[in-house]
């Protein structure tokens, strides 16, 4: 037991000494820039460039599916993630699924980009108004999060989206039952407890028929990537575990709805993808430092080792080390947004247009759209979906 404690007590040291004193290096891959500085188009046909048979395969069809998203196209980017789900679910339940790639070294994602790989799905399908297919890209959803088993990970946004899709497939039960420990564990956002409510009537009643409301989904500003902490060791410079931070500028931070009324509707934040970055990659640390750590623990002689090591935490700290010293793997789904947002509103029969907005964090506009509604529907939800980087 002493042992143990005073392990960890030296992999939290070692942790801290790597975040609070790195000297942090962006380090952003030819494919970010394109995309945010060039646009979607210009992604999409270096993407075509590289040799699919390479170990960032899995990424470049990643890349390719939220150009596709952002694009309008979104039965091509089902196409493109179609393929990718089964493939990541297997490679979750291997023996490999707590890392970032498998022994070949081809990229698979942190846990968080491969749950994002069918949660991007859900929301091309509600772009589509397919309700059944987005009911079975909520399932492929559910499962990838039961198959990545990251106890630690935040997925109650990957679930809300799961929820929205199952309700507008009448599976209102499903859905309450999904949304109900988000209620519980963000008590104070009144929009998750409105939609588990409405859930729940979906389960009990059908839509009103003349109902019309617009479900506005928002994917907004620069999603995480990583970038190289560096430490000083001994009298030289070193790079070790990777890590993320947000740049000064993220670009679009907040979606908002106008209608032609003048009124506006502020969209909530369903999904933090920085804040799920962070905590997988922690995640997958403490993985990392345990499988170091374990073959010591197992024999008598690492044990000793280890008793040894806590009077004078030298060799142990050599053994974090090797995980902190490991060449870091930069990769990552570099496309993905800040956050998703989500705005709910109900629609006049008069309506015939609707404004939407994306602002900064200084509520500056950076896009906007008229978007025309459809007079001839009614009766469901018309999900409108923006990628504004």
């Amino acid at each position: 037991m002493k042992s143990c404690l005073g392990l960890k007590a030296i992999c939290g040291f070692m942790i801290a000494v790597v975040i609070l004193f790195g000297c942090v290096i962006q380090q952003p891959t030819n494919i970010a820039d394109i995309y945010y500085f060039e646009g979607p188009e210009r992604s999409l046909e270096v993407l075509a460039t590289i040799e699919p048979a390479s170990d960032n395969r899995v990424l470049v069809h990643m890349e390719k599916a939220m150009s596709l998203l952002e694009l309008g196209r979104y039965k091509e980017s089902l196409m493109t993630l179609e393929p990718l789900v089964d493939e990541l679910e297997i490679f979750s339940a291997s023996q490999d699924g707590k890392h970032l790639s498998n022994n070949d070294n081809t990229f698979c994602g942190e846990s968080f980009e491969r749950v994002m790989v069918p949660s991007l799905g859900v929301v091309a399908a509600l772009a589509l108004q397919q309700d059944s297919l987005a009911a079975d890209w909520a399932k492929r959803v559910l499962h990838m999060i039961d198959t990545v088993d990251c106890a630690d990970c935040d997925f109650d946004g990957a679930r809300y989206l799961a929820a929205l899709a199952l309700a507008g497939d009448e599976k209102g039960l499903l859905a309450t039952s999904l949304l109900f420990p988000v209620v519980a564990k963000y008590p104070d956002i009144s929009f998750f407890k409105k939609e588990f409510f409405r859930f729940a009537r979906i389960n009990q009643s059908k839509p009103d028929a003349e109902e019309r409301e617009i479900v506005a989904i928002f994917l907004l500003g620069e999603g995480p990537f990583k970038q190289s902490s560096w430490y000083r060791h001994g009298f030289v410079d070193k790079e070790g575990w990777p890590r993320y931070l947000k740049p000064a500028d993220s670009g679009a931070t907040s979606g908002i709805l106008t209608l032609d009324d003048g009124k506006e509707l502020i969209s909530t934040t369903i999904m933090d993808l920085w804040s799920s970055a962070g905590i997988c990659l922690k995640a997958r640390l403490d993985h990392e430092l345990a499988e170091v750590v374990q073959p010591y623990e197992e024999s008598l002689s690492g044990v000793r080792y280890l008793a040894k090591a806590i009077d004078s935490d030298l060799s142990t700290a050599a053994r974090l080390l090797a995980v902190l010293d490991a060449p870091p793997d930069l990769r990552g789904w570099q496309s993905l947004p800040a956050t998703i947002q989500v705005v709910r509103v109900p629609v006049a029969i008069t309506e015939m247009t609707c404004q939407l907005l994306a602002v900064n964090t200084e509520d500056q506009i950076v896009w906007d759209e008229i978007f025309d509604v459809p007079q001839e529907w009614t009766g469901r939800p018309l999900f409108v979906v923006r990628r504004v980087p």
